[in-house]
């Protein structure tokens, strides 16, 4: 999902969107747009860490479409990210759409912001049920369990992501990321390297190999990266 969103952010369509809802603000002029596009931009400036100008947008998009469950889980998500669960968990409830993955994992992020790991893996399970299993989803629940240090849900969902998988760049990434976040440098610096060998000129792998030396305190060795 993140990475695709990301894809679609710097797409022309959607800047050409961004551009019309934009100068429809700075005008003062009436435009139309969709749900989804609304729910786009806002969530474009919340991954810009802009919630002013997101929460602007939900409240233009909630006067054209008032229960979109698009706008309304953006509604959400932002919400959460401003540690607002109980608002968030507000929304989500008012929406009655059971196979929306985009709901399923707005509410297992909820549970796990709430301290509920477990209940958060049943709304993932169900979200990438609905989703028939998409890659991107995987990795956005990986990705949130490792933030949230929930280390033993991340590797069970690494374990299944990277035997649908296996050579999937992201995914191997994620997996040498959550040996440096347990601090298992021997097998994080081995997977940096491997992903290096096909990658070497990503500088992030040769950064966290650089972290990994200074922490075992191998001075020559983080200097061999900087070579």
């Amino acid at each position: 999902m993140k990475e695709d969103q990301a894809s679609y952010f710097e797409s022309n369509d959607f800047l050409d969107l961004l551009t019309c809802y934009e100068n429809m603000v700075e005008d003062g002029a009436s435009h139309y747009f969709d749900g989804i596009d609304i729910s786009n931009i806002a969530e474009f400036y919340s991954s810009m860490n802009d919630d002013d100008k997101a929460m602007e947008a939900i409240r233009f998009g909630l006067s054209l479409h008032p229960k979109d469950t698009d706008i309304l889980i953006t509604e959400g998500q932002v919400l959460l990210r401003q540690g607002r669960s109980v608002e968030s968990r507000a929304i989500a409830e008012s929406i009655d759409d059971d196979n929306n993955r985009e709901l399923l994992f707005l509410k297992g992020s909820i549970e796990l912001f709430d301290g509920n790991p477990g209940l958060a893996d049943e709304y993932f399970h169900l979200s990438v049920e609905a989703d028939e299993h998409g890659p991107g989803l995987y990795a956005d629940i990986i990705a949130i369990f490792t933030d949230y240090a929930q280390y033993d849900f991340a590797q069970t969902w690494l374990n299944e992501a990277l035997a649908l998988e296996p050579e999937s760049k992201d995914f191997i990434e994620q997996q040498a990321d959550l040996y440096f976040a347990t601090q298992d440098y021997g097998n994080a610096t081995k997977t940096y390297n491997l992903l290096i060998d096909d990658y070497p000129y990503d500088t992030y792998y040769w950064e966290q190999l650089i972290c990994i030396a200074y922490r075992q305190e191998n001075w020559a060795q983080a200097l061999d990266y900087f070579g």
